[in-house]
């Protein structure tokens, strides 16, 4: 397969894989989708834009769900999957600090889903959420995608070759992978 036509299927079906990452969790993805762009797979413009469109729709999405299904059956839910004691910890957080919290859930892994579902149970307006969402998404999808295009300009110094960029930006993604696993390991225990 040639330079170009690997370029082409990159850059098509490369913005939906960012979008749908980050409308989950995403980190992962967005870092090798920045290296990707600093190889001009991808556009850097899009994968920002398609990270915090992806980040921005997922937190509606979780939100409208907690809005839809209420706090007691989301309760109910979190104590059989034995996560309860996250999820009474950041409804804590959000009463208190609900400006911190859309900001701070954006960041910590693994709790940016019980996040959305918590403030979709909690009095916040969908609205307001929305708009912070918003501001929030697009800073995060800059700032965790510049880390993946410069770490992408560092490896083309040492290889311009498309391969190692890809070969190196998948090695980060499963140590990254690793090291979320050892974290959470260490945080349940």
């Amino acid at each position: 397969m040639n330079a170009d036509l690997l370029r082409n299927i990159v850059s098509e079906y490369g913005i939906i894989a960012v979008f749908v990452g980050t409308f989950l969790e995403g980190e992962s993805v967005l870092v090798v989708a920045g290296a990707m762009a600093s190889q001009q797979f991808l556009n850097p413009i899009s994968v920002w834009i398609a990270a915090a469109a992806g980040a921005w729709s997922g937190h509606i999405v979780w939100f409208a769900a907690g809005r839809f299904i209420g706090k007691k059956p989301v309760e109910r839910f979190a104590l059989k999957r034995g996560f309860s004691q996250k999820f009474n910890l950041i409804n804590s957080y959000i009463e208190k600090n609900r400006t911190k919290a859309i900001v701070l859930l954006q960041y910590l892994y693994g709790v940016r889903i019980i996040g959305a579902v918590s403030f979709g149970i909690s009095e916040i307006r969908l609205l307001w959420f929305a708009a912070a969402q918003a501001v929030n998404c697009i800073v995060w999808a800059i700032l965790i995608g510049s880390v993946g295009f410069f770490f992408g300009k560092a490896t083309s110094t040492f290889s311009n070759s498309p391969v190692y960029t890809v070969w190196i930006s998948l090695s980060i993604l499963i140590l990254l992978f690793i090291a979320r696993k050892v974290l959470h390991l260490l945080r349940d225990k």
